[in-house]
């Protein structure tokens, strides 16, 4: 015996067998993960312990429009969860879709469930609640907060000194969205959060993830009427922002935030459950 194959992965000869089956397996240095980018089932063929990844939906951006600025999308919600006990039984994973412009991204649930990012802004408003909150944005004086990120961070603020137009970054699993400005004739879109990498070889094994990085949050931008900085989109599958009708996408299975766009936002991307034990 040379060893044990895997999903075309050559495990190393003296390499048992995966103890369970679903989602896409592969072997990397002495762990078995089962990668889930749609929905599927997790079904151990014996007692044994894991750890595992929840990521969410990432929620989408908003449109520039003559009530306000555009938010960007907050990335879906990040839970990870360590040395838990699985029997022999079937465990459901469910992945959430990501969120078209201007709404939330969708929960994805395995065991636990992670909340659907918040989505960006669109008008004189605050943005979205969700795992990650979306970017405010305003065309007045008043600050409008980002939404609130229950299992990730906040959404950035927006703040226009004049009246125009204003929105802040998403927030990400890592960070929070940037706030958006004005000064003078130069308007500036909020950044979206970075994403984490706390579990870049997991995204290494799995050839998930982007540079290492999970649930970036979308970028922000300013009023086309300005000179404008668009925001970038975070680390970790976050959409940038630029001059264009509609926003640009997150990387699908990465709950990443989309960002805003001149009309329409750009959509989030959709999440993915990783689950990970010992050889």
């Amino acid at each position: 015996m040379i060893g044990n194959i895997v999903a075309g992965i050559l495990a190393p000869k003296g390499i048992g067998a995966a103890k369970a089956t679903g989602g896409t397996i592969v072997y990397s240095n002495g762990y078995y993960y089962h990668t889930f980018t749609g929905n599927g089932t997790f079904t151990p063929l014996q007692s044994l312990t894991a750890d595992y990844l929840i990521v969410a939906g990432g929620a989408g951006g908003s449109g520039w429009n003559s009530l306000g600025g555009a938010g960007g999308g907050g990335a879906g919600g990040y839970l990870y969860y360590s040395a838990q006990s699985f029997s022999v039984t079937g465990y459901n994973a469910t992945i959430g879709a990501g969120g078209g412009s201007a709404t939330n991204g969708v929960n994805s649930t395995f065991v636990n469930t992670a909340t659907g990012g918040g989505a960006g802004s669109a008008g004189n408003t605050a943005g979205s609640n969700g795992g990650s909150g979306g970017g405010g944005a305003t065309n007045s004086n008043t600050v409008r907060l980002g939404g609130t990120g229950s299992q990730g961070n906040n959404g950035g603020q927006a703040q226009s000194p004049t009246t125009f137009q204003v929105g802040g970054g998403g927030g990400g699993a890592g960070a929070v969205g940037g706030n958006g400005i004005t000064s003078g004739v130069t308007a500036t879109g909020g950044n979206g959060g970075a994403g984490l990498n706390t579990l870049s070889d997991w995204f290494t094994a799995t050839s998930t993830g982007v540079g290492g990085y999970i649930a970036g949050g979308g970028g922000g931008s300013g009023d086309n009427r300005l000179t404008v900085t668009y925001g970038t989109g975070g680390a970790g599958g976050g959409a940038t922002s630029s001059n264009v009708s509609t926003g640009a996408s997150a990387t699908i299975n990465t709950g990443g935030g989309g960002a805003s766009g001149n009309t329409t936002g750009g959509s989030g991307g959709s999440g993915l459950v990783i689950v990970r034990y010992a050889a």
